[in-house]
């Protein structure tokens, strides 16, 4: 009688080390749909990317296996911006979203290095937001430019533009998305 239950016991744990979800086993497309599904309310995935955004999701990261996607929130963003004559004027063309880049555990970027030239203005790089073994996940917080072709025009009717440092609704991301990989 204890000799099948220990049997089954055993096939259990190994039949459930096949399917595991464990951090070791992770790899980035599973990380992909297990960070997807652990957004908060108002927060959705962004399934194509214009070539300005591919730009940026593409820095750095480019190689076999890696997943680069974008996370928009419900929150707005505004750009300010001048005309030739000085006028100002204030649009809400953006909204609040998460880059989020996973790779492989052995995948090193190449960030740049500071140096001289860059030191009063550091070159960009996204944060580490976790690693495993098998896959690592970092992110950073950006404009997602809904309205690309009046973005576009402001471009080339501007002479200023600025935005306002971007302040997620989800203040917890980094931790939240950390989480839900351990799990």
């Amino acid at each position: 009688m204890k000799a099948p239950t220990c049997i089954a016991l055993i096939a259990c744990l190994f039949g459930s080390c096949a399917t595991d979800r464990s951090p070791a086993n992770l790899d980035p497309h599973t990380a992909r749909t297990i960070i997807v599904s652990a957004l908060p309310a108002g927060w959705s995935l962004i399934p194509h990317q214009d070539e300005t955004q591919q730009r940026i999701t593409d820095a750095y990261f480019i190689g076999p296996g890696n997943e680069a996607f974008i996370l928009v929130g419900p929150q707005p963003n505004y750009i300010d911006w001048a005309d030739h004559e000085g006028n100002l004027y204030r649009e809400f063309l953006a909204k609040e979203c998460l880059y989020v880049w996973i790779v492989p555990g052995g995948f090193k970027p190449k960030f740049v290095r500071l140096s001289f030239f860059n030191f009063f203005d550091p070159p960009w790089h996204p944060h580490p937001v976790f690693a495993s073994r098998n896959v690592r996940v970092y992110g950073d917080v950006q404009h997602y430019i809904a309205n690309t072709n009046r973005t576009k025009q402001l471009l080339r009717e501007a002479s200023y533009i600025s935005s306002p440092e971007i302040h997620l609704s989800w203040k917890s991301w980094r931790r939240d998305i950390a989480a839900s990989l351990r799990k």
